[in-house]
C-alpha cells in the first residue's frame, strides 16, 4: 500500500490518493505502462526473496490536486497491515516524488 498526503504546516493531514500492490504480483508490462503508471497484469505470481531488495512499482489512483504554499507532499509506505492516515502506528518511508522536490523527514 502507499498513501499520498497533504501535511499543512499545523501537521493536520488530508489523504490525496492511495494505491496498492499484492508483492507476489508485482510484475510491470512495461509496453502498457506509462510514465508514473506502472500496468500490473496480476497474472504470474512471483516469490519474495528473503534477504533480497524487491522494486515495487505502486500506481496511484490518479487525482489532480494543488498543494497549498507551506504544506508538504507525503508518501506514506507502511511496512505492515496499519492504518495509513497514522504513521506513528506503522514505520513509513517519506519520499519527494518531482524533480527539484525536496524530501520531508518526520
Amino acid at each position: 500500500m502507499a498513501a499520498l498526503q497533504d501535511v499543512g504546516p499545523d501537521g493536520d493531514t488530508i489523504d490525496v490518493t492511495a494505491g496498492w500492490l499484492r508483492g507476489s504480483l508485482r510484475e510491470v508490462d512495461e509496453a502498457a505502462s506509462r510514465p508514473g503508471a506502472p500496468a500490473l497484469p496480476c497474472r504470474n505470481p512471483q516469490a519474495i526473496p528473503l534477504g533480497k531488495d524487491v522494486v515495487y512499482r505502486i500506481p496511484l489512483v490518479p487525482n489532480a490536486r494543488r498543494f497549498k504554499a507551506g504544506h508538504r507532499i507525503r508518501l506514506v509506505l507502511p511496512t505492515r497491515r496499519c492504518r495509513h492516515q497514522q504513521p506513528e502506528h506503522g514505520s513509513v518511508v517519506v519520499a519527494a516524488a518531482a524533480a527539484g522536490a525536496r524530501i520531508a523527514r518526520g
